[in-house]
């Protein structure tokens, strides 16, 4: 027999989007304990390689609306000919979950996953309104193709550039690069380095 160690409450979540395609809630009212549990979610499936599930991850993290339901019922429906009908799921922006204390643990969560991560595949389209659809939704115009964790990398990246001040000021700043971590930096040090990250980012995706 295997071992493998499960939290009974991410299981939960996981079980209800295999069942219906949708996390069901209810969520957490506060947009920065919702952020870090989607986070946690995320690493719950990549680790058993569920590429849907991180893929409503993603969304939900890039959302204006990170809280609505993405189940078959309550999805946008597109038809499909004599194929049937596709439900596709929108994310409009701007995040309601990347603020100035989570943009740093999303942007640990990505690099994390660019390290280390294998057999999670998966897009997010990027239209010609800014919404973000599922790649399988072929008719839109003017895409922009991003792979897995790439856009909300980006995402992330951009905040820290635009809210540098804020961010720098935050309790995740001094919890990444205070005294406490392994190989502490001078303050000047950690905000160069922060800051060569998120730019490094930006022009590898040519997001600026």
């Amino acid at each position: 027999t295997l071992d493998v160690p499960l939290n009974s409450i991410l299981c939960k979540w996981f079980l209800q989007h295999c069942y219906s395609g949708s996390m069901l809630g209810p969520m957490s009212e506060s947009d920065e304990e919702l952020c870090h549990f989607l986070l946690e979610l995320l690493d719950f499936s990549l680790q058993y390689l569920c590429s849907s599930l991180a893929q409503e991850c993603e969304m939900r993290l890039l959302s204006f609306e990170p809280r609505v339901c993405h189940c078959t019922q309550c999805c946008h429906h597109q038809p499909l000919g004599h194929q049937g009908i596709a439900c596709t799921y929108l994310a409009p922006g701007p995040s309601l979950c990347i603020q100035s204390e989570t943009c740093l643990d999303v942007l640990a969560a990505c690099i994390e996953f660019e390290n280390t991560g294998e057999g999670v595949d998966y897009d997010i389209l990027l239209v010609d309104d800014g919404s973000l659809r599922p790649s399988w939704l072929s008719n839109a115009t003017n895409i922009i193709l991003h792979p897995a964790l790439q856009r909300l990398r980006t995402t992330a990246a951009i905040y820290v550039v635009r809210n540098f001040s804020s961010v720098a000021h935050t309790r995740a700043f001094e919890a990444q690069f205070g005294d406490g971590v392994a190989e502490p930096m001078s303050r000047q040090e950690s905000l160069l380095f922060l800051l060569h990250t998120c730019m490094g980012m930006l022009m590898s995706t040519e997001a600026i």
